[in-house]
């Protein structure tokens, strides 16, 4: 998935920097999580106000489906199983589907789970 970055670039061309830049940054550790992984960060933070944005934008995805094609809007279908799957995505930012466990030793950090749906 790393090389989707770089369609479109030879590495003898004038965007040759550019290509390496592209692909530098595609290497960043953070750019291998995906979705799931983060929300954590947020929902659990400190940071009330991150914690709202993020439990808003959560919540807004059943309304604000991405289509890929023209078109696809017209399956209800498809359209019912993006909805689903989005519904799904939305409980991420809910604190309440997640607990909390001591970590022995330590009383400034815990472990953080998403509970199952």
């Amino acid at each position: 998935m790393q090389e989707a970055g770089l369609i479109g670039f030879d590495g003898e061309s004038a965007d040759a920097t550019h290509r390496h830049a592209v692909a530098e940054s595609g290497k960043i550790s953070s750019r291998q999580l995906e979705l799931r992984d983060l929300v954590p960060y947020f929902v659990l933070g400190g940071d009330a106000g991150l914690k709202a944005a993020c439990r808003a934008a959560l919540d807004a995805f059943p309304d604000n489906l991405g289509f890929v094609y023209e078109g696809e809007e017209a399956d209800a279908d498809h359209v019912a199983e993006l909805r689903r799957t989005a519904e799904l995505w939305a409980e991420l930012g809910h604190a309440e589907n997640y607990t909390a466990t001591p970590i022995p030793g330590r009383d400034d950090a815990g472990e953080r789970q998403a509970d199952p749906l």
